[in-house]
Protein backbone atom coordinates (compact mmCIF):
# COMPACT_ATOMS: atom_id res chain seq x y z
CA UNK A 1 0.00 0.00 0.00
CA UNK A 2 1.63 3.17 -1.19
CA UNK A 3 2.08 5.71 1.80
CA UNK A 4 0.12 9.01 1.44
CA UNK A 5 1.81 12.28 2.04
CA UNK A 6 -0.82 12.86 5.18
CA UNK A 7 0.23 10.16 6.74
CA UNK A 8 3.43 12.06 7.07
CA UNK A 9 2.40 15.00 8.81
CA UNK A 10 3.78 14.51 12.03
CA UNK A 11 7.17 14.14 10.25
CA UNK A 12 6.44 17.30 8.71
CA UNK A 13 5.12 18.91 12.22
CA UNK A 14 8.24 17.98 14.07
CA UNK A 15 10.84 19.72 11.14
CA UNK A 16 8.74 22.84 11.35
CA UNK A 17 9.19 22.46 15.45
CA UNK A 18 12.75 21.73 14.90
CA UNK A 19 13.07 24.92 12.34
CA UNK A 20 11.63 27.22 14.66
CA UNK A 21 13.13 26.26 18.02
CA UNK A 22 16.61 26.08 15.93
CA UNK A 23 15.63 29.60 14.57
CA UNK A 24 14.94 31.06 18.20
CA UNK A 25 18.41 29.78 19.60
CA UNK A 26 20.10 31.23 16.41
CA UNK A 27 18.84 34.82 17.19
CA UNK A 28 19.88 34.71 20.49
CA UNK A 29 23.22 34.15 19.44
CA UNK A 30 23.18 36.91 17.37
CA UNK A 31 23.25 35.03 14.14
CA UNK A 32 26.81 33.12 14.68
CA UNK A 33 26.28 30.63 12.76
CA UNK A 34 29.94 28.74 13.68
CA UNK A 35 28.40 29.59 17.75
CA UNK A 36 25.02 27.92 17.30
CA UNK A 37 27.25 25.05 15.33
CA UNK A 38 28.96 24.68 18.42
CA UNK A 39 26.06 24.13 21.16
CA UNK A 40 25.29 21.22 19.28
CA UNK A 41 27.69 19.51 20.61
CA UNK A 42 27.08 20.45 23.84
CA UNK A 43 23.28 19.14 23.50
CA UNK A 44 24.35 15.66 22.43
CA UNK A 45 27.32 15.08 24.53
CA UNK A 46 26.44 12.92 27.61
CA UNK A 47 25.73 15.81 30.66
CA UNK A 48 23.16 17.22 27.31
CA UNK A 49 21.59 14.06 26.98
CA UNK A 50 21.11 13.55 30.61
CA UNK A 51 19.19 16.51 31.03
CA UNK A 52 17.42 16.49 28.33
CA UNK A 53 16.67 12.76 29.55
CA UNK A 54 15.53 14.06 32.73
CA UNK A 55 12.95 16.48 31.30
CA UNK A 56 11.49 13.96 28.65
CA UNK A 57 11.03 11.61 32.00
CA UNK A 58 8.97 14.06 33.69
CA UNK A 59 7.22 14.79 30.97
CA UNK A 60 6.20 11.92 29.90
CA UNK A 61 5.21 10.54 33.33
CA UNK A 62 3.53 13.85 34.22
CA UNK A 63 1.43 13.41 30.69
CA UNK A 64 0.79 9.59 31.80
CA UNK A 65 -0.43 10.12 35.00
CA UNK A 66 -2.68 13.35 34.73
CA UNK A 67 -4.39 11.64 31.38
CA UNK A 68 -5.04 8.74 33.82
CA UNK A 69 -6.48 10.48 36.80
CA UNK A 70 -8.18 12.73 34.74
CA UNK A 71 -9.78 9.90 32.60
CA UNK A 72 -10.91 8.62 36.41
CA UNK A 73 -12.36 11.53 37.25
CA UNK A 74 -14.34 11.75 34.14
CA UNK A 75 -15.86 8.51 34.33
CA UNK A 76 -17.14 8.75 37.61
CA UNK A 77 -18.44 12.28 37.71
CA UNK A 78 -21.24 11.67 34.93
CA UNK A 79 -22.82 9.75 37.85
CA UNK A 80 -23.05 12.12 39.98
CA UNK A 81 -25.23 14.91 38.46
CA UNK A 82 -24.94 18.08 35.76
CA UNK A 83 -23.76 20.05 38.98
CA UNK A 84 -20.54 18.03 39.32
CA UNK A 85 -19.39 17.68 36.06
CA UNK A 86 -19.86 21.77 35.56
CA UNK A 87 -18.50 22.01 38.70
CA UNK A 88 -15.50 19.73 37.79
CA UNK A 89 -15.44 21.80 34.32
CA UNK A 90 -14.47 24.96 36.05
CA UNK A 91 -12.48 23.46 39.01
CA UNK A 92 -10.16 22.02 35.83
CA UNK A 93 -10.03 25.10 33.78
CA UNK A 94 -8.81 26.63 37.08
CA UNK A 95 -6.12 24.72 37.75
CA UNK A 96 -4.84 24.72 34.28
CA UNK A 97 -4.84 28.71 34.87
CA UNK A 98 -3.25 28.82 38.00
CA UNK A 99 -0.02 30.05 38.67
CA UNK A 100 2.36 27.47 39.16
CA UNK A 101 5.13 29.39 40.49
CA UNK A 102 2.32 29.96 43.45
CA UNK A 103 1.54 26.55 43.89
CA UNK A 104 5.00 25.53 44.26
CA UNK A 105 6.06 28.24 46.97
CA UNK A 106 2.81 27.30 48.94
CA UNK A 107 3.75 23.91 48.81
CA UNK A 108 7.66 24.48 49.68
CA UNK A 109 6.16 26.74 52.74
CA UNK A 110 3.76 24.22 53.92
CA UNK A 111 5.99 21.20 53.27
CA UNK A 112 9.55 22.54 54.76
CA UNK A 113 8.28 25.88 57.24
CA UNK A 114 4.91 24.55 58.33
CA UNK A 115 5.43 20.67 58.59
CA UNK A 116 9.32 20.66 59.18
CA UNK A 117 10.66 18.58 56.91
CA UNK A 118 14.05 18.39 55.74
CA UNK A 119 15.03 20.28 52.56
CA UNK A 120 16.62 16.66 50.57
CA UNK A 121 13.06 15.69 50.49
CA UNK A 122 11.95 18.16 47.80
CA UNK A 123 15.79 19.39 45.93
CA UNK A 124 18.54 17.41 45.31
CA UNK A 125 21.56 17.67 47.45
CA UNK A 126 25.04 18.20 46.62
CA UNK A 127 26.62 15.76 49.23
CA UNK A 128 27.69 12.53 48.47
CA UNK A 129 25.91 9.98 49.33
CA UNK A 130 28.06 7.07 48.67
CA UNK A 131 28.30 5.93 52.74
CA UNK A 132 24.30 6.80 53.58
CA UNK A 133 22.09 3.34 53.46
CA UNK A 134 20.67 2.04 49.95
CA UNK A 135 16.99 2.68 51.72
CA UNK A 136 17.97 6.83 52.13
CA UNK A 137 19.94 7.03 48.90
CA UNK A 138 16.36 5.80 47.24
CA UNK A 139 14.56 8.20 48.96
CA UNK A 140 16.39 11.04 48.35
CA UNK A 141 16.14 9.35 44.72
CA UNK A 142 12.68 9.04 44.84
CA UNK A 143 11.43 12.50 45.92
CA UNK A 144 13.81 14.51 44.05
CA UNK A 145 11.47 13.39 40.81
CA UNK A 146 7.89 12.93 42.74
CA UNK A 147 7.20 16.76 44.11
CA UNK A 148 8.12 17.43 40.78
CA UNK A 149 5.72 15.14 39.24
CA UNK A 150 3.11 15.42 41.74
CA UNK A 151 3.17 20.11 40.72
CA UNK A 152 3.27 19.20 37.07
CA UNK A 153 0.22 16.80 37.46
CA UNK A 154 -2.10 19.04 39.09
CA UNK A 155 -2.52 21.28 35.90
CA UNK A 156 -2.24 18.85 33.24
CA UNK A 157 -5.22 16.95 34.87
CA UNK A 158 -6.93 20.45 35.04
CA UNK A 159 -6.67 19.98 31.49
CA UNK A 160 -7.52 16.81 30.48
CA UNK A 161 -10.80 17.00 33.36
CA UNK A 162 -11.88 20.13 31.14
CA UNK A 163 -11.61 18.40 27.91
CA UNK A 164 -12.87 15.12 28.60
CA UNK A 165 -16.01 16.73 30.04
CA UNK A 166 -16.37 19.36 27.60
CA UNK A 167 -15.24 17.08 24.82
CA UNK A 168 -17.00 13.70 25.78
CA UNK A 169 -15.84 11.57 22.59
CA UNK A 170 -12.41 11.87 24.37
CA UNK A 171 -13.31 9.52 26.91
CA UNK A 172 -14.23 6.83 25.02
CA UNK A 173 -12.41 3.61 25.86
CA UNK A 174 -10.06 1.62 22.68
CA UNK A 175 -12.01 -1.43 22.79
CA UNK A 176 -15.52 0.08 21.94
CA UNK A 177 -16.95 -0.87 18.61
CA UNK A 178 -15.82 0.95 15.48
CA UNK A 179 -18.78 0.29 13.61
CA UNK A 180 -21.97 1.22 15.69
CA UNK A 181 -21.82 5.07 14.46
CA UNK A 182 -21.89 3.83 10.72
CA UNK A 183 -24.80 1.60 11.90
CA UNK A 184 -26.54 3.99 13.99
CA UNK A 185 -26.78 6.35 11.42
CA UNK A 186 -27.69 4.17 8.62
CA UNK A 187 -30.54 2.99 10.16
CA UNK A 188 -31.89 5.47 12.33
CA UNK A 189 -35.23 3.94 12.39
CA UNK A 190 -34.06 0.56 13.61
CA UNK A 191 -32.75 2.51 17.12
CA UNK A 192 -35.66 1.83 19.16
CA UNK A 193 -36.26 -1.48 18.86
CA UNK A 194 -33.27 -3.25 17.64
CA UNK A 195 -30.57 -1.13 19.37
CA UNK A 196 -32.17 -0.04 22.26
CA UNK A 197 -34.19 -2.62 23.68
CA UNK A 198 -35.82 -1.86 26.63
CA UNK A 199 -35.76 1.93 26.32
CA UNK A 200 -38.66 4.25 25.79
CA UNK A 201 -37.42 6.56 22.63
CA UNK A 202 -37.65 10.02 23.31
CA UNK A 203 -37.22 13.00 20.89
CA UNK A 204 -33.40 13.78 22.01
CA UNK A 205 -32.54 10.01 21.59
CA UNK A 206 -33.97 9.81 17.61
CA UNK A 207 -32.71 13.54 16.89
CA UNK A 208 -29.00 12.43 18.17
CA UNK A 209 -29.19 9.22 15.69
CA UNK A 210 -29.65 11.35 12.88
CA UNK A 211 -27.15 13.07 13.50
CA UNK A 212 -29.16 16.44 14.44
CA UNK A 213 -28.03 17.00 18.16
CA UNK A 214 -25.94 15.52 20.78
CA UNK A 215 -27.93 16.46 23.94
CA UNK A 216 -26.50 13.24 25.71
CA UNK A 217 -22.68 12.86 25.98
CA UNK A 218 -23.09 9.55 28.13
CA UNK A 219 -25.34 7.64 25.08
CA UNK A 220 -22.99 9.29 22.63
CA UNK A 221 -19.65 7.64 24.50
CA UNK A 222 -20.63 4.10 23.15
CA UNK A 223 -20.89 4.69 19.57
CA UNK A 224 -18.02 6.90 18.01
CA UNK A 225 -15.55 5.37 16.92
CA UNK A 226 -12.43 5.14 18.61
CA UNK A 227 -10.11 5.78 15.29
CA UNK A 228 -11.83 9.34 15.24
CA UNK A 229 -11.33 9.99 18.66
CA UNK A 230 -7.88 8.97 18.92
CA UNK A 231 -7.33 11.56 15.56
CA UNK A 232 -8.84 14.32 17.52
CA UNK A 233 -6.78 13.90 20.17
CA UNK A 234 -3.57 13.99 19.13
CA UNK A 235 -3.96 17.88 18.38
CA UNK A 236 -4.83 18.36 22.24
CA UNK A 237 -1.94 16.16 23.51
CA UNK A 238 0.41 18.08 21.28
CA UNK A 239 -0.72 21.17 23.04
CA UNK A 240 -0.86 19.68 26.39
CA UNK A 241 2.76 18.68 26.19
CA UNK A 242 4.20 22.08 25.07
CA UNK A 243 2.25 23.67 28.28
CA UNK A 244 3.75 20.82 30.23
CA UNK A 245 7.53 22.08 28.57
CA UNK A 246 6.57 25.64 29.99
CA UNK A 247 5.39 24.80 33.46
CA UNK A 248 8.59 22.49 34.38
CA UNK A 249 10.82 25.63 33.28
CA UNK A 250 9.45 26.98 36.86
CA UNK A 251 9.50 23.62 38.27
CA UNK A 252 12.35 22.80 37.75
CA UNK A 253 13.94 26.07 38.39
CA UNK A 254 11.86 26.33 41.97
CA UNK A 255 12.93 22.43 43.03
CA UNK A 256 16.64 22.72 41.85
CA UNK A 257 16.18 19.74 39.34
CA UNK A 258 19.29 19.52 36.72
CA UNK A 259 17.41 19.39 33.21
CA UNK A 260 17.29 21.23 30.38
CA UNK A 261 14.11 23.81 31.56
CA UNK A 262 15.76 24.40 34.29
CA UNK A 263 19.16 25.49 32.41
CA UNK A 264 17.00 27.91 30.69
CA UNK A 265 15.51 29.51 33.22
CA UNK A 266 18.89 29.79 35.13
CA UNK A 267 20.81 31.39 31.99
CA UNK A 268 17.94 33.82 30.87
CA UNK A 269 18.19 34.96 34.68
CA UNK A 270 21.99 35.12 34.02
CA UNK A 271 21.78 37.07 30.92
CA UNK A 272 23.68 34.19 29.62
CA UNK A 273 22.44 34.29 25.89
CA UNK A 274 24.73 31.18 25.21
CA UNK A 275 23.63 29.20 27.72
CA UNK A 276 19.85 30.10 26.77
CA UNK A 277 20.60 28.88 23.44
CA UNK A 278 21.80 25.74 24.54
CA UNK A 279 18.58 24.92 26.80
CA UNK A 280 16.82 26.08 23.91
CA UNK A 281 18.17 23.70 21.67
CA UNK A 282 17.49 21.47 24.51
CA UNK A 283 14.14 21.62 24.62
CA UNK A 284 13.33 21.74 20.75
CA UNK A 285 14.46 18.62 20.91
CA UNK A 286 12.36 17.17 23.49
CA UNK A 287 9.73 18.89 21.40
CA UNK A 288 10.69 17.13 18.10
CA UNK A 289 10.10 14.00 20.33
CA UNK A 290 6.82 14.62 21.65
CA UNK A 291 5.60 15.81 18.03
CA UNK A 292 7.45 12.42 16.75
CA UNK A 293 5.12 10.64 19.13
CA UNK A 294 1.91 11.77 19.43
CA UNK A 295 1.53 14.16 15.98
CA UNK A 296 0.97 18.45 15.64
CA UNK A 297 -0.52 20.76 16.17
CA UNK A 298 -4.24 20.83 14.94
CA UNK A 299 -5.20 22.85 11.95
CA UNK A 300 -6.52 26.60 12.65
CA UNK A 301 -9.05 28.37 11.02
CA UNK A 302 -12.15 30.95 11.94
CA UNK A 303 -15.16 29.49 10.46
CA UNK A 304 -17.21 32.15 11.27
CA UNK A 305 -16.97 35.67 13.11
CA UNK A 306 -18.50 34.44 16.24
CA UNK A 307 -15.75 31.88 16.32
CA UNK A 308 -12.93 34.42 15.68
CA UNK A 309 -14.47 36.33 18.60
CA UNK A 310 -13.92 33.25 20.94
CA UNK A 311 -10.70 32.42 19.27
CA UNK A 312 -9.29 35.95 20.26
CA UNK A 313 -10.37 35.98 23.99
CA UNK A 314 -9.23 32.34 24.64
CA UNK A 315 -5.70 33.54 23.14
CA UNK A 316 -6.11 36.39 25.64
CA UNK A 317 -6.24 34.19 28.43
CA UNK A 318 -3.73 31.43 27.20
CA UNK A 319 -1.47 35.07 26.48
CA UNK A 320 -1.97 35.74 30.34
CA UNK A 321 -0.66 32.09 31.54
CA UNK A 322 2.20 32.74 29.63
CA UNK A 323 3.28 36.08 30.71
CA UNK A 324 2.33 35.26 34.46
CA UNK A 325 5.00 32.19 34.39
CA UNK A 326 8.24 33.88 31.79
CA UNK A 327 7.63 37.28 34.16
CA UNK A 328 8.22 34.86 37.09
CA UNK A 329 11.02 32.95 35.16
CA UNK A 330 13.21 35.95 34.22
CA UNK A 331 12.84 37.68 37.68
CA UNK A 332 10.34 40.47 36.70
CA UNK A 333 7.00 41.94 37.96
CA UNK A 334 4.24 41.36 36.71
CA UNK A 335 1.21 43.74 37.81
CA UNK A 336 -1.68 40.51 38.00
CA UNK A 337 0.85 38.54 39.79
CA UNK A 338 2.06 39.98 43.44
CA UNK A 339 5.10 39.70 44.28
CA UNK A 340 5.89 36.49 46.25
CA UNK A 341 9.36 36.53 48.91
CA UNK A 342 10.51 33.18 50.51
CA UNK A 343 9.82 34.25 53.62
CA UNK A 344 6.15 35.09 53.22
CA UNK A 345 5.98 31.61 51.47
CA UNK A 346 7.31 30.03 54.67
CA UNK A 347 5.58 32.21 57.40
CA UNK A 348 1.86 32.07 55.45
CA UNK A 349 1.65 29.29 52.74
CA UNK A 350 -2.17 30.35 52.24
CA UNK A 351 -1.32 33.63 51.31
CA UNK A 352 0.90 32.62 48.37
CA UNK A 353 -2.08 30.86 47.40
CA UNK A 354 -4.05 34.10 47.37
CA UNK A 355 -1.94 36.13 45.52
CA UNK A 356 -2.24 33.57 42.66
CA UNK A 357 -6.18 34.04 42.60
CA UNK A 358 -5.56 37.39 40.81
CA UNK A 359 -3.97 36.17 37.89
CA UNK A 360 -5.85 32.95 37.54
CA UNK A 361 -9.39 34.63 37.67
CA UNK A 362 -8.15 36.87 34.74
CA UNK A 363 -6.87 34.25 32.53
CA UNK A 364 -10.43 32.08 33.14
CA UNK A 365 -12.63 34.65 33.12
CA UNK A 366 -11.71 35.45 29.21
CA UNK A 367 -11.11 31.70 28.77
CA UNK A 368 -14.42 31.36 29.51
CA UNK A 369 -16.30 34.42 27.74
CA UNK A 370 -14.51 32.83 24.55
CA UNK A 371 -16.20 29.07 25.44
CA UNK A 372 -19.55 30.92 25.93
CA UNK A 373 -19.39 32.75 22.79
CA UNK A 374 -18.09 30.11 20.70
CA UNK A 375 -20.49 28.21 17.97
CA UNK A 376 -22.47 25.41 19.84
CA UNK A 377 -22.41 23.56 16.97
CA UNK A 378 -19.30 23.40 14.83
CA UNK A 379 -18.48 21.11 12.07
Amino acid sequence: MKSSPLNLSRFWAALCVLLVGSSVALRMVHGDLNVWLGLWSRVLDPAGLASMGGTLGLLAAGMLFSWSAAGVLAALLPACGAGLMNAGFLLGMAAVFFPVNALIWSFLGLWIGGLGHPVWTLMPVAEVTGGLPAVEVAARFVWTWVPALGLLSVPLTGLWLARFLGCPSSMVMPGEDAGNMTRNLATPHLAPAKRDAGRQPTPSMIQWRDGILLSHPARAQRDIPHSLVVGANRPRAWGAGILALLLLVCIEDMLKIHGSAALFALSLRAHDLTGAATAMLMLTCIAVLWTLVVGGPGPWAVKSVRHGFAMVFKLAAWSVLVLTLIADIIGLRFPLLAEIHPDTAFASPGSVLLAGLTPMLCALSLWLAGHIIRPQNEP
